[in-house]
């Protein structure tokens, strides 16, 4: 009987830590890319696909030489990184400027009007 509750917890503990694959119908990324790094920052770009063009918002977290600074999580209209109105494939771009020189780590996915999370790109670069 012990053995069996312990068995119990543990499935249960396994399938709330489980994520569910992404929905067909959620945005795909690719491709994430920093291009024309310079002390003043560098060009942030992706590669977007999305069969009901209904891309809203585009997520970011950054970190600065390892550690988390306050704003190191920041959320966007699509527009901010130059996606047209019902955009269903494309280049999305966005430069960030930086104050100093670092080594800035970025994750980035997308959200369409339904919530459908899109997978999402990490990388880095150093100014």
């Amino acid at each position: 009987m012990h053995t069996l509750r312990w068995t119990i917890i543990a499935m249960i503990m396994f399938t709330a830590c489980a994520t569910a694959p992404p929905s067909p119908d959620a945005p795909r990324i690719s491709q994430l890319k920093f291009e024309g790094v310079s002390p003043s920052g560098a060009s942030v770009s992706f590669v977007y696909s999305d069969q009901d063009g209904d891309i809203t918002r585009i997520y970011t977290e950054v970190t600065v030489d390892g550690r988390v600074p306050s704003d190191h999580s920041k959320r966007f209209e699509a527009s901010d990184w130059g996606m047209p109105l019902r955009p269903t494939d494309g280049t999305a771009r966005r430069f960030w400027g930086t104050t100093h020189a670092a080594s800035r780590c970025f994750t980035v996915w997308v959200v369409d009007s339904k919530g459908n999370k899109s997978n999402s790109l990490s990388g880095c670069f150093t100014n």
